[in-house]
This record gives structure tokens, sequence and C-alpha cells, in this order.
């Protein structure tokens, strides 16, 4: 029995397809409660055509809303440890390149800025994740 020879660019309409498929229903992914990130995205709340308008003689130039959130660090230390403990476990089995060698100490880095966020910033009670960033701040003020 012999075995069947695989053509490279026979596997790529396929493939391609594929991509093409999910490219054009990722327009929809946020009313289906599908999501590819590990953050969930807003959605309308309402059909769009029943928003209320602007009062006469305005009309609307830009529009942003920052009033929760605005720029801010990240919620929580999870995704951190997560990359960090990861690199610390290719680091215990010799798997790490020269330049993955260096990485420790830019998560360590990281780590340690979202940890200090907000450190000595009036306003600002306790430092650490979540808080807003500077940027974040002048976006609320």
């Amino acid at each position: 029995m012999t075995k069947p020879e695989l053509r490279p660019r026979a596997l790529f309409r396929p493939l391609i397809a594929l991509i093409a498929c999910l490219l054009l229903s990722t327009a929809g992914l946020a009313d289906t409660g599908l999501f590819l990130g590990s953050k969930t995205t807003y959605t309308r709340q309402q059909d769009p055509s029943t928003y209320e308008g602007p009062p006469a003689g305005f009309s609307p130039v830009f529009t942003e809303i920052v009033a929760r959130h605005g720029s801010r660090g990240l919620s929580s230390a999870s995704n951190d440890l997560a990359m960090y403990n990861m690199w610390q476990q290719a680091q215990a089995s010799a798997g790490l390149t020269k330049l993955g060698a260096r990485l420790g100490a830019d998560l360590q880095r990281v780590i340690r800025a979202n940890a200090l966020l907000g450190y000595a910033v009036s306003g600002i009670t306790a430092p650490g994740y979540g808080n807003l960033t500077l940027t974040g701040i002048t976006e609320h003020t």
C-alpha cells in the first residue's frame, strides 16, 4: 500500500475557504455570544436607528465614551502571571532561545508596572491592577 502524495497547493484551497468563511462571519460574532479573545466585547443594546438624535440646531461631530473605563491597566494579574509561569516552565526545561531568556526580565517589569500603577498619583488610594493610567485620568478630567 502506497502512501498518498500530499500536494501543498491542494491544501491551500480548503484553508483559504475556511479563513474566508471565518472572516466573513466575524461581523455577527458579538451577537452570537462567540468571542475569540480574552475580553468580552460590548454589544449594542438596541437598534441604532432608534437612538435619540441630536437636539434641534446641533449635529454630532465626535463622540467618545470613557465614563467608566478610560485608559487603565490590566484588571488583574492573571494574564501577567500566566505568561511569567509559562516562561519559567520553558526556562526550567531549557526550552528558551537567547532572546527568550531575556523575556523574563521584561515580564517582571510589566508585572511590576501593573502592580504599582497609580502609586503616588493624586486621587488613587491604592496602587495596582485596574487603576487608570495617566492618560485615563486626563481623559476623565
